[in-house]
């Protein structure tokens, strides 16, 4: 009885009024909420899936996301992509885009240094700009088109330093073929290129510190956002306030982007960035357990003991233009 009365379901009446001064001040916190000036502080493209990325102050949108974001992929003899879970390596190896756009620049301990041309559109016919021998290549289970890229000396290069034990890997470089459509996982309309599932990966710094937070309470090293390889990071947001988002819109334009997913992270977030290695204690994973599994977000199934961080969105493969570092995030719903 004394649960009712406090919940408005009986008792006084002087309840009533109580629940709606409290309704109406959430309102009010929720409107005040929607309309923070919450802006791009950084952008980050990876040309290669699971190379080391880098920031740029804008990037055009393409059909399948940022251009040159995970457009190239590392695949093994049996055309099966190749990621920092298996080969922890690759987060030593540093890109750059020079050239208006025109090439790739690639480097890494004890190797010289690789220079490829990129294409000026992606989204060309196959044969206009895309050369090399054609592969059929996987991403999580998914057969993609694709063609590789730089024949035999890139194979080699990557082959180098990426094999494991004494035995040569053969690892090639390859490019999605201009006419391929790769959908996104759980849409009707989106496509992407070699990202895990979807074109653009948002976090927040506010999200992050939060997690730190938490690291430092146990004496770990707190660790960046380059860990869990964002493409968006938003600041001056509330921390975790982005699991609730279902659609944003960003810059002057309103480009429109719907939020898929809360973001299923492995152990990639473990790996050190600047030395390859994995965390000793399992850092960040392990703190993430006590908060950011999925039956902390309310979901069940198989996503109960699966940790997230950061959103998957989707631009529908319609809604092109240019994203900008300063650009206002408005959150639509």
């Amino acid at each position: 009885m004394r649960m009712n009365a406090a919940l408005g379901l009986g008792g006084t009446s002087a309840v009533g009024p109580l629940l709606f001064a409290a309704s109406a001040a959430v309102i009010v916190s929720l409107s005040r909420l929607r309309r923070r000036s919450r802006r791009i502080a950084e952008l980050w493209l990876y040309p290669i899936k699971g190379c080391k990325g880098f920031q740029v102050k804008e990037s055009s949108i393409t059909r399948r996301g940022l251009k040159h974001d995970r457009m190239l992929m590392v695949v093994n003899e049996d055309g099966k992509f190749i990621s920092q879970r298996t080969h922890p390596k690759m987060a030593l190896i540093k890109t750059s885009i020079v050239e208006g756009d025109a090439v790739l620049i690639l480097s890494a301990p004890g190797q010289s240094e690789l220079r490829i041309p990129l294409p000026a559109n992606y989204d060309v016919e196959d044969g206009e700009e895309e050369k090399g021998r054609k592969l059929m290549v996987t991403v999580w289970g998914t057969a993609c088109e694709s063609y590789e890229v730089g024949g035999d000396s890139v194979t080699q290069w990557f082959s180098e330093f990426l094999t494991r034990g004494a035995e040569r890997e053969n690892l090639h470089l390859v490019r999605m073929c201009g006419s391929f459509i790769r959908p996104c996982k759980n849409t009707t309309s989106g496509q992407t290129g070699f990202a895990d599932g979807y074109p653009f990966l948002l976090a927040t710094r506010q999200s992050m510190q939060a997690l730190n937070k938490r690291l430092v309470e146990k004496n770990e090293a707190t660790i960046s956002l380059e860990n869990f390889r964002p493409n968006l990071i938003l600041d001056d947001c509330v921390c975790f306030e982005e699991d609730t988002w279902k659609e944003i819109s960003v810059g002057p334009d309103g480009i429109p982007m719907r939020i898929v997913s809360a973001c299923s992270r492995c152990k990639v977030p473990t790996i050190n960035p600047d030395n390859a290695t994995f965390h000793p204690n399992n850092e960040p994973s392990k703190t993430m357990k006590e908060f950011r599994q999925g039956l902390h977000l309310g979901l069940t199934g198989k996503d109960e003991r699966e940790l997230f961080f950061g959103m998957n969105l989707d631009h529908g493969s319609l809604n092109t233009g240019i994203l900008r570092v300063g650009d206002l995030v408005r959150v639509v719903q």
